[in-house]
């Protein structure tokens, strides 16, 4: 087959119209298998898997398939495919998620001896994201203080970060925090409190993070 000018396929993530896309034409002229190619966008989801439209005939007479604004012919270029194609239906090993998501954890502040944290002192969460993210009120997130079965769960409040990929988030030590291990960061799902205090979406709005939060 040969590939002359601009073809795609149509990919559906989800429901509703706005779920699908066209993937490109990216590789295969000349040869027997074509490759087209879609990137991930943050607000596309798809749990089932990504289906791939066939080639179909809207109301208003306009064939959809594989030629979109361009041409495949036969190695010889003596003739024009047929542009429709069957599709797939959701495929479970291809799911999609292009929410932002947690790539890494840190404490990103020193006690100022060196040592410990003192009362009033502010302890500094760092949150990297695999994308630019936008906060919007004041989420927070849990950290814990003491030994295990024998501590306690605290908040700490978003402080900066806002169109970068890195969120900052402080905790001030109140009086009788104790943790002679260090205080960690407590892995769950539902962090930053979204919805109630603040939401940390993707850079446009558009699109909650992924709302899970590993350990440190």
């Amino acid at each position: 087959m040969t590939v002359n000018g601009t073809s795609q396929v149509r990919l559906q993530f989800g429901e509703g119209d706005d779920s699908r896309v066209e993937a490109d034409y990216s590789s295969g002229s000349d040869a027997d298998t074509l490759l087209f190619q879609y990137t991930v966008q943050a607000n596309k989801v798809d749990s089932d898997g990504v289906t791939v439209e066939p080639g179909y005939v809207d109301s208003e007479g306009e064939t959809h398939g594989m030629a979109a604004e361009g041409a495949i012919s036969d190695s010889a270029d003596s003739y024009d495919m047929d542009p429709f194609h069957g599709g797939l239906d959701d495929q479970s090993a291809h799911r999609v998620d292009g929410r932002p998501y947690i790539t890494d954890v840190s404490t990103s502040s020193t006690p100022a001896n060196g040592v410990a944290y003192r009362y009033r002192e502010t302890v500094n969460v760092s949150l990297t994201f695999d994308q630019v993210v936008s906060v919007t009120g004041l989420p927070s997130i849990a950290v814990w203080i003491g030994k295990d079965g024998d501590g306690k769960v605290e908040m700490a409040k978003y402080s900066s970060g806002s169109q970068t990929n890195i969120l900052n988030f402080v905790y001030q030590v109140e009086e009788n925090d104790l943790d002679g291990d260090g205080i960690s960061v407590v892995e769950r799902t539902g962090f930053l409190e979204n919805g109630e205090n603040g939401e940390v979406t993707a850079a446009d709005g558009s699109t909650p993070v992924n709302d899970f939060i590993p350990g440190h």
